[in-house]
């Protein structure tokens, strides 16, 4: 425990509303888009309602509390308390302060607001005819933006505009890749072409012939000498046909990439657009969306307005404070001290007087009988001193 837990005695004073029930009740929280629509008693909004902020900031400014109005807020709120027993339509408040007048006179204001603002919460202050206004200018903005947006996909020619784009970026990225695929088979002279294909294994066979030849017979042997001249023959037509191969390829993939940059071009510069278009439209629902909220609330309030809705009446009125509450720890301590110190003195003269035991001549003198003779009540020390002595003498 420190110093700081010894706090300055305060004064509580005490109030309490009678709930007045209505025909249909409502869970405040819900009409606040705090938590989903119910019906519960009175009740449960009974502490939202008393100890929320507008409640609190209108106690202040009826106090007067201009300079640091959130924290005056907070310790109002702090210095509050509300208990609403359960199947009960009892409400009591309680208010605590240093100084028993101020406790009092503020949560008279307290009060008197709270009745003011439980109503106000019940009303609906706009009106539903500004709430439905509200709601036809949101239905007019949402299709005001499907009809720019359904107009640009018309002039694009597409109905998935972000879909579209995206393929005509994958088809160019494709048409890129398969002209990088190109270049390296022709540096390594890979190429899939039928008629190459059919000539290299040609070729094979005349230079395993020709190895086989050459074993067996001489160089200028006519075998020999024909067989080179038509590997030559395909080599050159080989060549040929690579290059005409490589010529139409390499054309095929131009006229590819340039044809899918087109196609990404007429597109490309109106996404700002789309984007743009994309994200009005989708405010618009947003903000339908909440006037459709904003409206089923206000005619549920306007419903319960033609009902008899629930209200505070004060029951008991601020009291004055006329002792201490909440004394400190210290001095519950020293109040804790004294009553034991007089507590062991009351007990103590009790067995006093209460004893009949015999204690000394005295007591037997009192009783008009005479004495005898009387055993010392000698200690340990006494005996000691009495054997040295004996000893001595």
């Amino acid at each position: 425990m420190t110093w700081s837990n010894f706090r300055t005695p305060t004064f509580v004073s005490e109030g309490s509303f009678l709930i007045k029930r209505g025909t249909e009740e409502i869970d405040v929280r819900s009409l606040d888009g705090e938590a989903n629509a119910r019906t519960p008693g009175v009740g449960g909004n009974v502490p939202h309602i008393l100890l929320s902020t507008e409640l609190l900031r209108r106690v202040v400014d009826k106090l007067g509390i201009v300079e640091d109005q959130a924290g005056a807020i907070e310790d109002l709120r702090s210095r509050l308390d509300i208990f609403v027993p359960r199947h009960s339509s009892l409400v009591q408040v309680s208010l605590e302060d240093i100084d028993a007048e101020y406790a009092r006179d503020t949560l008279q204001v307290y009060m008197e607001e709270a009745i003011d603002h439980h109503l106000d919460v019940y009303r609906d202050s706009r009106g539903v005819a500004i709430v439905e206004q509200g709601h036809r200018t949101a239905v007019a903005a949402l299709e005001a933006a499907r009809t720019r947006h359904r107009e640009f996909l018309e002039g694009t020619g597409t109905s998935e505009f972000a879909a579209e784009l995206e393929a005509r970026r994958t088809d160019l990225a494709e048409a890129l890749r398969a002209r990088q695929e190109f270049t390296r088979e022709i540096e390594f002279g890979s190429s899939n072409e039928p008629r190459l294909v059919a000539l290299r294994e040609q070729l094979r066979t005349l230079e395993t012939r020709l190895v086989d030849l050459r074993t067996k017979l001489q160089p200028s042997d006519r075998a020999i000498v024909s067989t080179e001249r038509t590997i030559t023959e395909l080599r050159t037509r080989a060549t040929e046909i690579a290059a005409e191969h490589a010529a139409f390829l390499k054309q095929h993939h131009k006229e590819r990439i340039e044809a899918a940059s087109r196609a990404l071009a007429e597109l490309a510069p109106l996404e700002s657009r789309f984007q743009m278009l994309s994200q009005t439209l989708e405010k618009r629902q947003e903000q339908l969306e909440r006037a459709e909220n904003a409206l089923e609330r206000a005619r549920h309030k306007q419903l319960l307005a033609t009902n008899q809705v629930s209200s505070l009446a004060v029951l008991d009125k601020a009291s004055m404070p006329i002792s201490f509450d909440d004394l400190s720890p210290l001095a519950l301590l020293l109040r804790g001290l004294g009553a034991g110190l007089a507590l062991g003195i009351a007990f103590a003269v009790f067995r006093t007087m209460t004893d009949r035991r015999i204690h000394t001549v005295n007591d037997i003198e009192t009783l008009g009988a005479p004495v005898l003779a009387s055993i010392p009540n000698l200690t340990s020390k006494h005996i000691n001193r009495h054997n040295e002595a004996r000893m001595i003498g």
